[in-house]
């Protein structure tokens, strides 16, 4: 499945409300969009309805711009998102009574819309010879998928990637109706 890099900040837990904020709509998805500019790359790889990664990247330029005080959670990853259908546009296309919308700021406008369904916490595999531990994921488990330079795509869209360390995921979410 293809991934992306996601950049975003630790601010009040806003990654972690998300997650919360579906849990409580019962709902079996839901919205979430990405401010400012239009990630090109990640439309013109992708088809729509077909499902890939976000992995959701607390960069160093964003913390420090939005919660200089959490900068100890800069340049990691805590959680990926699955999406299962996109669009660009500045009014949300997925106004469904079976999703939940997480709501943007009032003074940025979406570019792009994504339609998910799970949200993982995860964790990277670190071992040696006698046991097993797990870490947060950094900017260098992660490569460009096109072999370019992460750090300037980073800067410019969501762009794609490849995880180059073992993924351990440590609690999953996803909408499930049992009888």
């Amino acid at each position: 499945m293809s991934a992306y890099l996601y950049p975003t900040h630790p601010c009040d837990n806003w990654v972690e409300n998300i997650r919360n904020e579906w849990k409580e709509s019962c709902k079996p998805a839901f919205i979430l969009w990405f401010l400012r500019i239009t990630p090109q790359q990640l439309i013109a790889r992708e088809n729509t309805g077909q499902p890939f990664w976000l992995y959701m990247y607390y960069s160093e330029r964003k913390t420090r711009e939005y919660c200089p005080d959490d900068l100890s959670r800069s340049k990691r990853v805590e959680y990926r998102i699955r999406v299962i259908d996109f669009l660009a546009s500045e009014a949300n296309p997925f106004n469904e009574a079976n999703t939940h919308v997480i709501e943007p700021p009032d003074k940025d406008k979406p570019t792009i819309w994504f339609k998910c369904d799970r949200f993982e916490e995860i964790r990277k595999l670190t071992s040696n010879e006698s046991e097993n531990h797990c870490g947060f994921l950094t900017f260098q488990d992660f490569e460009h998928a096109e072999n370019v330079d992460l750090a300037k795509a980073l800067q410019a869209t969501i762009p794609p990637i490849k995880c180059v360390a073992s993924i351990v995921v440590t609690q999953t979410n996803w909408h499930e109706v049992q009888s």
